[in-house]
């Protein structure tokens, strides 16, 4: 139950069908020096970093900056990635401990209100079952905010890099540095943890 769809994420960050696969782009980048290819990468990649940096309990505006922010080291550290660990996984990382960096600011400066109309923090399959009237939608939404906020942080990260945000359960453990098993209990707690409240119920069976 991966996250697919853009229709919430801001039009700057709109996906397009690409063939070139990361590591043809990154190649295409370091040895002819192309431009098109890491306008590809940023294309591809500021998406997914908006709408997890939002399914972590960023704002809108925090969200943005995050992306834009992540997208800016990852070009910068180009050069020396040697790929062991495979881009996407490398370049989530960067996303997760500048997500960590912000939200530790954040509570310093005692910003933690959230908005709560946030569709990225939804599974993507709530986009054809949620219903239509507004105010049962944010009630839903508002939910699922505060479920997420009730789970660990290990939790929060492997259930949204999952099952929102579409990483393999081997890419996660690597992120989390745990094994796969692991990664698998996590997301079944929080899953479980999220049906407990009866209006989620049916969005994680």
């Amino acid at each position: 139950m991966s996250a697919n769809s853009d229709d919430h994420v801001p039009l700057a960050y709109t996906t397009n069908a690409m063939t070139n696969s990361d590591e043809q782009l990154i190649s295409l980048w370091k040895t002819l020096a192309d431009e098109a290819a890491l306008s590809q990468l940023a294309t591809r990649y500021l998406p997914q970093f908006y709408r997890t940096a939002r399914a972590m309990m960023m704002s809108h505006i925090q969200s943005e900056d995050i992306a834009q922010e992540v997208m800016l080291k990852v070009i910068r550290g180009l050069p020396t990635f040697e790929g062991d660990s495979g881009f996407r996984v490398w370049s989530y990382a960067i996303l997760l401990n500048t997500i960590r960096t912000e939200s530790y600011r954040a509570n310093r400066r005692n910003h933690t209100s959230i908005d709560a109309k946030c569709d990225a923090m939804m599974p993507a399959d709530t986009k054809h079952s949620q219903p239509t009237d507004h105010s049962i939608r944010c009630e839903l939404q508002s939910a699922f905010e505060d479920a997420l906020n009730k789970l660990t942080e290990a939790q929060r990260t492997a259930l949204v890099l999952m099952h929102i945000d579409g990483l393999s359960a081997n890419e996660v453990a690597a992120l989390q540095e745990c094994s796969v098993d692991a990664v698998y209990q996590r997301t079944a707690e929080a899953k479980r943890r999220l049906r407990a409240d009866s209006n989620l119920r049916s969005l994680w069976t």
